[in-house]
């Protein structure tokens, strides 16, 4: 008996740490890069530049100019008027439908399985699935205001989840941004 109660709790444990592992949602990796001799550091004051970003006027554009100023006001740069800024915030929301398509090969027949439908000779056939899903591109760049050039960009890409409440998007946005922008300023 305690053999057997071992042996259960091993199974439970594994489905469990199955059933974590589910539910937990990774975050994409982004893609960072900055000129390396800038100032980051004299970085003090930022403002958005709508007039040259894309994608702002949706609903996922406002929760990202929320979550970019809560991340840099956590790190002390303030939000001002555009022509007193260190840097411009200019933003790129994309979204795009995309399939995923795999193939299995199955084997019926044959050996220690034999296929009821398939009689005595092993048979092979091809399955095909066929999933729809939406990937999100967001895109940050900071611009030096008085050069007009990017000294900093970052890309972030994953699919984006069809079944999430208002709140639950609020939240992955603000991690992905919270991400893009973790180790900022760079150095």
């Amino acid at each position: 008996m305690g053999c057997y109660m071992v042996r259960l709790f091993q199974v439970l444990a594994v489905m469990m740490l199955g059933l974590l592992t589910a539910c937990a949602t990774s975050l994409p990796t982004p893609v960072i890069d900055y000129k390396p001799d800038y100032d980051f550091y004299g970085v003090k004051t930022y403002a958005f530049a709508p007039e040259q970003s894309v994608g702002m006027s949706t609903l996922i554009g406002s929760r990202v100019e929320t979550a970019i100023t809560d991340e840099l006001s956590a790190k002390g740069i303030q939000l001002v008027e555009p022509d007193k800024a260190d840097v411009l915030v200019r933003l790129m929301v994309v979204t795009q439908n995309k399939q995923d398509i795999r193939t299995y090969d199955r084997h019926y027949g044959g050996g220690a399985y034999d296929c009821w439908r398939c009689g005595m000779y092993p048979h092979r056939a091809t399955e095909v699935q066929v999933r729809n899903y939406t990937e999100g591109t967001l895109v940050i760049d900071l611009v030096d205001a008085k050069m007009d050039r990017a000294v900093w960009h970052a890309i972030s890409r994953g699919k984006l989840g069809k079944h999430k409440s208002p709140e639950e998007r609020k939240e992955n946005v603000k991690a992905v941004v919270g991400n893009m922008l973790a180790n900022f300023p760079p150095l």
